[in-house]
């Protein structure tokens, strides 16, 4: 895509669906959908991840442990291995999409 976006001397296109046919099925894009439907799908859906981590990791200062339970969302194993605190205020930091 960061070709893509040099030879259009950074102009939205659209997506070729042999190159992002999957990416788009994954983000729920369509036919047409242009690289700035794919840029604010993608952050859309990694905000979303970060956002239902912090539901569980919010109680212990956004430190998260090496697994999360599959059931109940409990911190288990190996401690304080990231700062999801600090990957959200680096992410409200970026360009909105």
């Amino acid at each position: 895509m960061k070709e893509q976006m040099e030879e259009t001397d950074g102009k939205d296109f659209s997506l070729s669906v042999e190159e992002y046919g999957e990416w788009m099925d994954l983000l729920n894009l369509v036919e047409g959908s242009t690289a700035t439907d794919y840029i604010a799908a993608a952050t859309a859906a990694g905000d979303s991840v970060m956002t239902r981590m912090w539901t569980h990791v919010k109680d212990d200062d956004g430190e998260i442990d090496e697994q999360m339970d599959r059931e109940t969302g409990a911190q288990k194993s190996a401690k304080n291995l990231a700062n999801v605190l600090n990957a959200l205020h680096v992410r409200k930091s970026l360009l909105p999409y």
